[in-house]
């Protein structure tokens, strides 16, 4: 089973020290593997709402380089751990 952890939080207080908890009493369990994204890392732009993604599909994008391997990790997973605060 592959996890995807998703950290929102640039700080790595409370929430982050649950999280890895959490990761550890999965981590037991055979075959959990996980993938971490930190959203501050990934420097997203923000959408132009150039409309592109709907008209000619996703992969268009004028920035889907940007976000195209967080995209990719949430379509392989079979599971998401969504943080955020503190």
């Amino acid at each position: 089973m592959k996890i995807l952890v998703v950290h929102g939080s640039l700080r790595k207080g409370k929430t982050y020290a649950l999280v890895r908890e959490i990761m550890e009493c999965l981590a037991d369990k055979p075959g959990v593997s996980f993938v971490e994204i930190s959203v501050g890392d990934l420097r997203l732009p923000f959408c132009v709402s150039c409309h592109v993604c709907f008209k000619k599909g996703e992969e268009h994008c004028p920035n889907y380089a940007a976000y195209s391997g967080a995209y990719k990790a949430l379509l392989e997973c079979d599971g998401v751990i969504l943080s955020d605060t503190t």
